[in-house]
């Protein structure tokens, strides 16, 4: 589990992104992060990656552990960071770093091919990511992730600049490893619907830089409206749920 514990952050001492934010996340849970443009998602994501201070795994702080031990227990995908030039195998081995003594050993090459097939990326192992589709980098960073084997996976926007049918791809990979790990993967997003249709809760970023963690059976259209204005709607369609701008 992790916990956050009156969690703060501001830059550069302006007003706090985060302000005495505090909620625990059971492990093998998928947590949607929630609001408006330069709230703070990212800012909360990075804060819990770093091991901020507040920042609990159980009961362990994680500003107490190396940067090493750290990495072995979450790992931070960021929105795409990773230089182009890499190939699709060179960005996955990026995840087994915090286990290398030197160089990588049988056991690290073993997990990497392994994560490339899980992934479905065998025959563009070599391809460096400005050549492979959208869809593909997002699956290649999300392996990154895998690769490290850690306990909680962060990812900051996974779904961005994805079509409908790619996004739906990359959430299935995501939900199959929760279920079959059991690890936590806590998401940002401004896509209200994949975040509806995939997420067991959610944290609500209030302008005030509070959090609100909500169970998805909880969640009602209130509480989004409090976020984005009163345009926004929960929309039932043939047993499938949408959010609406109208």
């Amino acid at each position: 589990m992790i916990r956050i514990d009156h969690l703060s952050y501001a830059y550069h001492k302006k007003k706090p992104v985060l302000h005495e934010v505090s909620f625990d996340i059971p492990q093998g849970k998928i947590i949607a992060v929630l609001g408006k443009n330069g709230i703070g998602k990212s800012t909360l994501l990075s804060c819990i990656a770093n091991g901020e201070t507040g920042v609990f795994e159980d009961d362990t702080p994680l500003n107490k552990m190396s940067l090493k031990e750290r990495a072995k227990r979450i790992n931070y995908v960021p929105q795409l960071s990773f230089a182009q030039s890499l190939t699709v195998y060179e960005t996955i081995s990026l995840g087994r770093i915090p286990y290398y003594l030197f160089t990588p050993s049988k056991l690290d090459k073993e997990i990497i091919d392994q994560t490339i097939a899980s992934l479905g990326l065998e025959s563009i192992v070599l391809s460096p990511l400005e050549e492979i589709s959208g869809g593909e980098r997002q699956k290649t960073l999300l392996g990154v992730g895998l690769a490290a084997d850690s306990d909680i996976l962060l990812l900051d926007e996974p779904t961005n600049n994805l079509d409908v049918e790619a996004k739906a791809n990359l959430f299935k990979i995501i939900v199959e490893k929760v279920n079959t790990l059991q690890k936590t993967v806590i998401f940002s997003t401004h896509d209200l619907t994949i975040a509806h249709q995939y997420a067991d809760a959610f944290l609500l970023l209030q302008e005030d830089g509070s959090v609100v963690y909500i169970d998805k059976k909880d969640l009602k259209e209130e509480h989004l409206k409090r976020l984005y204005g009163d345009a926004i709607k929960i929309v039932q369609h043939e047993g499938d749920t949408f959010i609406s701008y109208n």
